[in-house]
């Protein structure tokens, strides 16, 4: 979009603002007495509940002006107060749900189940799309959520609040209304600023630092924008031209590389995205920012073929440090990043190793408790088909990256081939689709042919080169405390998976079956060759294959 697009856009904004406003006055001029500011809690709940009964689109429209007012006035304690009056007192109407759900149990029609969602939906959903035609309605509620998140998790009856909120701002922030414009150094000062201000990744430092992310012809700003919002940026990415895929961060912002000529670059680095509106939280568009940045470079620079991130792994350090108190190997590793300067030194490679290891293994394996993967980043870039490129060590030294990942950035790709496949394989199975340089981490199960790989002291075995009873644990050390051996049979195109656990000192065997073994399987024979006594073992992996088709099982 062009500069002039821009200033039209804000211009129809402005149209937009204006009509409002003089509607509101208009509305005011309809009362005795202007609606002043409600003095607490309670007077804005009278608002509220005279906003809802009014019919008159003028009236209405100061009601919720006034509203907004008296919200603006409040303290925290108002607030809250506010809050548990939407959750308490504005629900669906009781009286209309009862009869709505007689009518659905005598009819069960498509009519009655309509009645019955009219009937279920709270009052505060029409209250919301009431206040939403203030002046600035929208900019008020949205300002209004941020507010909510900070409560709802010491007040969790407010969650049905947030539910509401979340349903109508999805509605209305959706690709639909949203507009895209490119941000450069031109573009409006105050637009700028909020650039400088809302940047979540790595800090802007005034205007020379915004200057070089900014001017150059390789680099690039996207930004969403919303109609009723017109001058404050949703969410902006910015965007560097290179040669070939980035590991440092330096390399992009350092300000002592040259500019490279757009046409001669062949990578889009996205090296930031920032959301800039808490209200917004879980209400994504940044899929389709991503999207649509692509595209219109491709317009731009036909000759781009490489989509990439540089990006942080903000939960790499704390998940470390929450292994220490069991794990003495990872807590001396950690006590070692803790020495002054040891990122610019670079001296210990075996530490920078065990660092792209354990990141690894961070990235691919590591699951909240809903089986997401730990890191937000990640499942951000996973979610909208990125695949996991590459793991870079000393890639950040800035405080913030030592901070929180001692440093490690990651590249995720974006294959415009292979976009749509990699998000159905997250979203339906929760696989991290990663290259071969990733899989290659000893951290990172995956079956070559032949290969042994080791995960968290564990010998993975492919059976195809070693049948069950050639086992022999001591000819693996002592590095591995556990053993896993899988048995892949393709007839028909089946596949079976065995798991074999050893605690190799102790002689132990548990033995536990993926749900689509068959019966008669590998583990029957163990049993016969070892004679041992099998204990079930529960246990839950994504296996990873060269080709990276991924076969889950609960084994």
């Amino acid at each position: 979009m062009s500069g002039l697009s821009m200033r039209m856009f804000d211009y129809r904004g402005v149209q937009v603002a204006d009509y409002y406003r003089a509607l509101a006055q208009r509305g005011r001029s309809l009362f005795r007495r202007p609606i002043a500011a409600a003095d607490g809690a309670a007077d804005i709940e009278q608002l509220a509940r005279r906003l809802l009964s009014n019919r008159g689109e003028a009236s209405g429209v100061a009601l919720a002006a006034g509203l907004v007012q008296a919200w603006r006035a409040l303290d925290t304690e108002g607030q809250l107060q506010w809050f548990l009056t939407l959750a308490k007192q504005f629900g669906p109407d009781e009286k209309n749900l009862d009869t709505a759900v007689e009518e659905w149990r005598r009819e069960r029609s498509p009519e009655a189940a309509a009645r019955l969602a009219i009937a279920s939906e709270p009052r505060r959903q029409e209250l919301m799309r009431r206040i939403n035609l203030a002046p600035r309605g929208t900019a008020a509620l949205v300002s209004m959520r941020a507010e909510l998140l900070k409560l709802v998790k010491q007040h969790p009856g407010l969650g049905i609040v947030d539910q509401d909120f979340v349903h109508l701002l999805g509605s209305w922030f959706n690709r639909g209304f949203l507009l895209m414009s490119p941000i450069d150094w031109s573009s409006p000062a105050a637009t700028l600023e909020k650039i400088i201000r809302y940047e979540a990744v790595h800090e802007i430092k005034g205007w020379d630092d915004l200057r070089r992310r900014l001017q150059p012809l390789d680099r690039r700003c996207f930004a969403f924008f919303h109609p009723q919002m017109p001058d404050e940026p949703l969410i902006f990415v910015e965007v560097a031209l290179a040669e070939g895929i980035p590991r440092r961060i330096d390399d992009l912002l350092g300000g002592g590389g040259n500019t490279i000529p757009p046409t001669t670059a062949n990578s889009a680095v996205f090296y930031s995205i920032s959301n800039t509106q808490v209200g917004l939280k879980g209400i994504s568009f940044g899929n389709f920012l991503i999207k649509q940045v692509v595209e219109d470079l491709l317009r731009e620079l036909p000759n781009l073929n490489t989509f990439v991130t540089l990006s942080p792994i903000p939960g790499f350090s704390r998940w470390l440090h929450d292994r220490m108190a069991t794990d003495k190997k990872v807590a001396d590793r950690v006590e070692l990043l803790t020495q002054p300067n040891w990122a610019e030194s670079d001296t210990d490679t075996r530490l920078s190793s065990w660092l792209a290891e354990e990141a690894a293994e961070y990235l691919v394996r590591a699951r909240d408790d809903n089986g997401r993967p730990l890191d937000p980043v990640a499942r951000f870039h996973l979610g909208n088909g990125a695949r996991l490129e590459q793991i870079n060590v000393n890639a950040d030294h800035s405080e913030r990256g030592l901070q929180q990942s001692f440093g490690m950035m990651v590249n995720y790709l974006y294959d415009l081939e292979a976009i749509e496949a990699n998000h159905e394989a997250y979203a339906n199975r929760g696989s991290v689709v990663c290259s071969r340089a990733v899989q290659r981490h000893p951290n990172v199960v995956h079956f070559g042919h032949g290969n042994v790989y080791r995960i968290h002291g564990a010998c993975i075995l492919h059976s195809s080169q070693l049948q069950a009873k050639q086992l022999r644990f001591g000819n693996f050390g002592e590095h591995f405390d556990q053993l896993f051996l899988c048995q892949l049979e393709t007839g028909n195109r089946a596949v079976e998976l065995c798991a074999l656990l050893g605690i190799i000192q102790g002689g132990l065997i548990a033995v536990n079956r993926c749900a689509n073994c068959a019966p008669g399987n590998a583990v029957t024979r163990l049993r016969q060759t070892h004679q041992r006594t099998f204990q079930p073992l529960a246990f839950g992996q994504d296996i990873l294959f060269r080709n990276q088709a991924v076969l889950e099982g609960k084994l």
